[in-house]
């Protein structure tokens, strides 16, 4: 089991992504939360079983790959968003765009290859958000189920009195 250092700050609004030193194209990952520890990842279609101990800076991390035919169902919904890297200092940061949470989010990473490593800080991270635990998979996951499960809610109720055409 590995340790993971993991800094996460918002992006600065107005921060045009072409702008900055992006590594390669943007990887899409769906993720499934089975609870607060353990979730199921596609990374441009390979997946990962990720168990990650409870804690927001410092945690304890295990993930392995899993074979594609070895998957009886894929989970529903899945939390989606797209992950830029980009170069920084000689660092590498990864900033994520959620894509189906309901409103805009874009979070910058940097995982430490030490737990005391002195990171140089972009002008484009907003306010760090590494202490709170409202900005990590589980709880954005449950924010979109919540999301997904409102506007069902709006349109079958839409549906009842007329207003929603199917």
């Amino acid at each position: 089991m590995g340790k993971e250092f993991e800094r996460k700050w918002f992006l600065k609004d107005g921060v045009d992504l072409k702008k900055l030193n992006i590594i390669g194209k943007p990887v899409t990952i769906k993720d499934y939360y089975f609870n607060e520890t353990t979730r199921l990842r596609n990374k441009n279609g390979k997946w990962f079983i990720t168990v990650k101990s409870l804690g927001t800076f410092n945690r304890d991390e295990f993930e392995f790959r899993i074979n594609e035919k070895d998957i009886d169902f894929v989970p529903s919904p899945m939390l989606e968003k797209k992950r830029y890297l980009v170069r920084y200092e000689g660092q590498t940061f990864e900033i994520n765009n959620f894509i189906n949470l309901g409103f805009e989010l874009n979070l910058v990473e940097f995982e430490s290859p030490e737990e005391d490593y002195e990171v140089i800080v972009p002008d484009w991270c907003g306010h760090d958000v590494t202490s709170s635990p409202y900005f990590y998979g589980y709880k954005l996951y449950e924010i979109m189920k919540q999301h997904i499960e409102e506007g069902l809610r709006i349109k079958n109720n839409l549906l009842k009195i007329g207003l929603w055409i199917k």
